[in-house]
């Protein structure tokens, strides 16, 4: 899994050795989404592991394909279960399924921006983001958990559950932001 995705950004690649968990993460085309395994730090682009959390975008179309704005993506699972109520997230949004690091912490990016309309045009021009914000995890080996960033009423949340053997979900103790400020230059975790 090592294709060239929208914005020049290599897709993450699942974790494969080590203690594993695995990673639900709901988007939209727009979300800028990024996980960085053995990373802590803002200033992250080193990490050599590092990509983008989104599924792998294909030409043709068929069994298990989702489009968003006219592009398809391939839904990559790994058998995270659902709530009872659930038998698949909302249609309107792609998700895919990876293995992350176990036992360890780690840093995820995420963001949102979305323009349309022209300066000046009957329509109008309008814009709406979500700033780039930075998280550690530290996920535990065999769980499962489920990322999303949800836009609704002008608010962004950035929303990190725990799913347990029978869908439900929990916030995530481990999941924390961090500053800006904290950490200007790269960071590896040994």
């Amino acid at each position: 899994m090592t294709a060239q995705i929208i914005g020049m950004h290599k897709q993450y690649a699942d974790t494969i050795q080590g203690k594993k968990a695995k990673l639900r993460v709901k988007y939209e085309i727009l979300d800028q989404i990024h996980i960085f395994p053995n990373s802590t730090c803002i200033g992250e682009n080193s990490d050599p592991d590092a990509g983008r959390a989104i599924s792998k975008p294909i030409a043709k179309k068929g069994l298990h394909l989702v489009v968003i704005d006219n592009i398809t993506f391939e839904e990559k699972l790994l058998d995270i279960p659902h709530p009872p109520f659930e038998l698949k997230p909302d249609s309107s949004r792609v998700y895919s399924e990876f293995y992350i690091p176990a036992e360890k912490n780690f840093l995820i990016r995420m963001s949102y921006m979305s323009s349309y309309g022209a300066p000046g045009s009957a329509a109008g021009y309008k814009s709406f983001f979500c700033p780039t914000k930075h998280f550690t995890m530290n996920a535990q080996e065999g769980h499962n958990y489920e990322l999303e960033l949800l836009k609704t009423k002008g608010v962004c949340i950035y929303s990190m559950k725990e799913i347990g053997e029978d869908g439900t979900r929990i916030q995530v103790e481990t999941w924390k932001a961090v500053p800006d400020e904290s950490c200007s230059r790269q960071s590896l975790v040994p």
